[in-house]
């Protein structure tokens, strides 16, 4: 989902980013957030917005 200029160099993700999918029933939502500790008020503010994490 990495579509920065930046992004793609570093192979890292500085700007949050969001797809949708539908699977059976149900809307899942894909948040693709940054993993580094200079972003953290960034991904706590997304990670309070949410039900539920999954983390790879």
């Amino acid at each position: 989902m990495d579509s920065n200029d930046l992004e793609c160099e570093r192979g890292i993700t500085i700007l949050s980013k969001i797809t949708s999918v539908t699977y059976k029933d149900g809307k899942l939502n894909i948040i693709d957030i940054p993993g580094h500790s200079d972003f953290g008020g960034s991904v706590e503010r997304i990670l309070n917005m949410v039900e539920g994490i999954l983390l790879v």
